[in-house]
């Protein structure tokens, strides 16, 4: 006698699905987690890609005041309030292309990562966000002044 509570094709059915779940949880949760990491940078490997290229496009979002004081030599000024508050239209004041890759670089890296975001919402997806801003640059030795240069005042 067959039970129907035991039903082989239900229960088989029940564990496919199960694990389809727990597949598409697994699959989910690494590209959210891909995604992000994709966003940040060191600032180590932000410098050996400075050294080999001082020239590569780097925006920081700091307020004029700071970036006037010291930043990191080439890189441009556009406040991160001004890109919140411009929106889409901040893409006028941003001289780099929205296919390649931007580096944006704050004081700590909390203000560049909320930029990288927005920026990315705005088309610039390879916008990457500098972990530790100038303060980690800073403690690199790339503070101005050293032989490297690698700062303007």
């Amino acid at each position: 006698m067959r039970s129907k509570y035991l039903n082989p094709a239900k229960i088989f059915a029940a564990v496919l699905f199960a694990a389809a779940v727990v597949i598409s949880y697994t699959v989910t949760s690494e590209k959210i987690q891909a995604q992000s990491a994709s966003m940040a940078i060191s600032v180590q490997d932000f410098e050996k890609i400075y050294k080999a290229n001082p020239k590569v496009p780097l925006l920081d979002v700091r307020t004029a005041g700071e970036f006037r004081s010291e930043h990191v030599a080439n890189a441009v000024n556009l406040d991160v309030n001004d890109i919140m508050n411009l929106g889409p239209k901040a893409s006028a004041k941003i001289p780099f292309p929205k296919d390649k890759i931007l580096y944006v670089i704050c004081r700590s890296g909390n203000r560049s990562m909320t930029a990288t975001k927005i920026l990315r919402s705005m088309g610039y997806t390879k916008a990457v966000s500098i972990n530790g801003g100038t303060m980690a640059w800073d403690r690199l030795g790339n503070s101005c002044g050293t032989k490297f240069m690698t700062c303007a005042r």
